[in-house]
């Protein structure tokens, strides 16, 4: 699937359209892969290893642990190693998908049920013309389907989500939106009235990207309850409108939709049964208390990472969340962090040398799941441990 990417650097925004182009990859604008993003990543990693590599070390292991204690950090890794620091920053990204409560018990055999999409080649062992349930409708669930095609699979793909809604297309050549820099309604419904007042004079997607500068500062100034009501009513909405598809992925859908071989329905699953064939998935439309019932041959979860710390497999999550260095947000939204990104652990108190970023402070952030927001906060937490009240030509 093609993305629209950034450059990794906050004070370089033009850093990544400069090596697209001097690679013919694209320009300005241009949607490119995964792969090709993650190609940009490991040549400036490599460049960077080079420049610095007294400063710069790579330990190929995995944290098991993080104590703090004496002013310090220790990181125990699964090799039985450890690594001592001043602190340590949590950068661990998303965490994998959660069971859907109707597959929760694990009983359904790894042939029939695919957990985690990233960890497993989904596509393999798939009979010609075998129906698949896809759950999710989102980013994950696309991305899933065109590689599902892209390897020959040519049955019945259903892809399932409670209101059934895919993200939307993007337009390219779009000017530039005019930033919002004031909270334009201090209500969420007054600001959905706002947005639909501004869409009928310009195209929606200018009026959604230009609340970009000012969504972190909204979610800040919103307490509890109204976050808890977002997430419930609008965060549906708010995602397949912010996070769209490049015009060219979007006609592969489509097409897909129109031969018949795609089909998106909004419901929620029930109940499911292991079948000599697959699995017997019932299931209730959205607005009907009709259960259906769908045979599929393999069921994969596609409803995107979750935040929820309490449900993850982790085992440097679990250890800190038993050992209470760590405790979730209060909406379940990844880690409880202070406004300097310090966690706090389950007595509440702020850690002095343990801190996060990334997906994983999206409760207190929210808009920190794209390269963008991830790119500046990088830079500013950065900054912040070397004591830099500047960044001079070597990027610091």
């Amino acid at each position: 699937m093609a993305f629209a990417f950034s450059t990794k650097f906050a004070e370089r925004p033009d850093h990544f359209c400069e090596w697209l182009a001097r690679r013919g990859l694209g320009c300005e604008g241009a949607f490119v892969t995964r792969a090709v993003y993650g190609r940009y990543l490991r040549e400036a990693l490599g460049a960077a290893m080079e420049r610095y590599g007294r400063r710069l070390k790579l330990v190929d292991d995995e944290v098991l642990d993080i104590e703090e204690r004496g002013g310090r950090v220790t990181l125990g890794l699964v090799n039985g190693g450890r690594i001592e620091a001043d602190c340590a920053v949590l950068a661990v990204g998303n965490l994998p998908p959660h069971d859907p409560p109707a597959v929760a018990d694990g009983r359904l055999p790894a042939r029939i049920y695919v957990g985690d999409p990233w960890a497993t080649p989904f596509e393999e062992g798939l009979a010609p013309g075998a129906p698949v349930l896809v759950i999710g409708t989102g980013l994950t669930a696309l991305d899933v389907i065109l590689r599902l095609v892209s390897h020959g699979f040519d049955g019945p793909i259903v892809a399932m989500s409670r209101r059934g809604l895919r993200p939307h297309r993007h337009v390219e050549n779009l000017p530039r939106p005019k930033p919002v820099l004031a909270k334009p309604a201090p209500e969420l419904s007054a600001l959905v009235r706002w947005a639909r007042r501004a869409a009928r004079t310009t195209d929606w997607r200018l009026v959604v990207d230009s609340l970009r500068p000012i969504t972190q500062m909204m979610w800040a100034s919103a307490d509890g309850p109204k976050r808890a009501r977002f997430l419930r009513h609008l965060r549906p909405f708010w995602d397949v409108h912010r996070h769209r598809l490049a015009p060219s992925v979007a006609d592969r859908i489509d097409a897909l939709v129109a031969s018949g071989q795609l089909c998106f329905e909004p419901g929620k699953i029930a109940k499911v049964s292991a079948t000599e064939s697959g699995a017997a998935v019932e299931w209730r439309p959205r607005g009907s208390d009709e259960l259906k019932i769908l045979h599929v041959a393999r069921m994969i979860n596609c409803t995107g990472p979750q935040g929820d710390l309490l449900r993850s497999s982790d085992p440097l999550v679990r250890r800190m969340l038993a050992a209470r260095r760590i405790r979730p947000n209060a909406l379940r939204l990844g880690l409880d962090i202070d406004r300097e990104g310090h966690v706090i652990d389950g007595h509440g108190r702020a850690s002095e040398h343990i801190l996060a970023i990334g997906p994983m402070t999206r409760g207190d952030h929210w808009e920190v799941v794209a390269v963008p927001d991830i790119r500046v906060q990088v830079s500013a937490l950065a900054r912040r441990l070397v004591n830099a009240h500047w960044i001079a030509g070597e990027e610091l």
